[in-house]
């Protein structure tokens, strides 16, 4: 696959967080992008399931499996959106470990965070990254500007494919953050986001 087509949308994106999440003296702090962004690419991954097997008549039921917890909220899982989420080809967790591989940083433990996130469905702290500051929650993330930047990811994004516009993203963050942020802490809390946005039911936000 050639990438160079998804890049204009994911530095668009980029750049619009970079922009919004700057504070008045010009400081972007680390952890919030990286958590922002790995939640969008995770919410991507659903997004992207969803518009390739939702079809007429089709229900949520047939395509995920789905957690509903004491309150009422939806939380999507399965191995149709896990294969975009951590998969081998153009997964967020590939776009992520390609930086790791590059610079020689150790592998975050992905299988861990399936474990804990999945967890936490439902619980007081799920959307909060483990051992982290971040600006907001990974919910609150979404709500604020997956349909504000959705525009953009489509102008380079086939059907199926917001999820490799965001995986760009999530390098260019990387690589913006890892002055600051060892890699393999920007892994982390990238994939821990993404593994939490990608669960999420956007009518519960």
């Amino acid at each position: 696959m050639e990438l160079e087509q998804y890049k204009s949308s994911a530095f668009e994106i980029f750049d619009r967080l970079l922009r919004a999440m700057r504070s008045p003296e010009g400081y972007v702090h680390p952890q919030s992008l990286l958590c922002c962004i790995g939640s969008l690419a995770g919410y991507s991954c659903q997004q992207d399931v969803r518009k390739l097997f939702m079809t007429e008549g089709v229900q949520e039921e047939d395509v995920f499996t789905v957690f509903t917890d004491k309150s009422g909220r939806k939380y999507f899982y399965g191995d149709i959106i896990d294969e975009k989420l951590v998969g081998n080809n153009y997964s967020v967790w590939s776009f992520t470990a390609g930086v790791l591989k590059k610079y020689n940083e150790p592998f975050t433990d992905v299988g861990e965070m399936l474990r804990y996130t999945a967890a936490n469905a439902g619980g007081a702290s799920f959307g909060k990254i483990r051992n982290c500051t971040t600006g907001e929650t990974v919910q609150s993330y979404i709500k604020l500007l997956w349909q504000p930047l959705l525009p953009i990811a489509q102008k380079s994004a086939g059907r199926g494919e917001l999820h490799i516009v965001f995986g760009l993203c999530i390098q260019k963050a990387m690589m913006t953050c890892k002055s600051a942020v060892s890699l393999s802490e920007c892994a982390r809390i990238i994939m821990e986001s993404a593994l939490t946005g990608a669960r999420v039911d956007f009518k519960d936000l």
